[in-house]
């Protein structure tokens, strides 16, 4: 298994970080570390945690995350990986009805060589 860190703020705006995945893989873990750089942030206890964004395709995408302390731990999948190209995501906390979002940031899918 393939794991993938990334540090993402959760400040909007800046540049967007990318991760780097091939069209198909479905034995890794996106492993992201929340930060704010203009300012403090917790998380509080009860809060959870998803991705949700749009892939390469368009097609809309969001998957539940587990939340330990400020890292959001979420599984990958063919369904992440199926469109080759760059999907744009964010990671959204939900505690007690509100929602806070992260800094966009890119899912990049490389195309899966033709052939066996």
């Amino acid at each position: 298994m393939r794991i993938i860190e990334i540090d993402i703020d959760m400040s909007p705006g800046g540049h967007a970080p990318a991760v780097h995945v091939n069209q198909g893989d479905t034995d890794f873990t996106l492993l992201i570390h929340l930060y704010n750089s203009r300012g403090r942030f917790t998380v509080e206890s009860g809060t959870s945690a998803k991705l949700r964004g749009r892939k390469a395709d368009r097609t809309a995408y969001e998957r539940s995350g587990s939340l330990s302390g400020q890292n959001v731990t979420i599984a990958g999948g063919t369904d992440m990986t199926s469109a080759a190209g760059i999907g744009i995501f964010e990671v959204c906390l939900t505690h007690g009805g509100h929602e806070l979002y992260s800094q966009n940031f890119q899912i990049h899918v490389e195309k899966k060589a033709e052939g066996d």
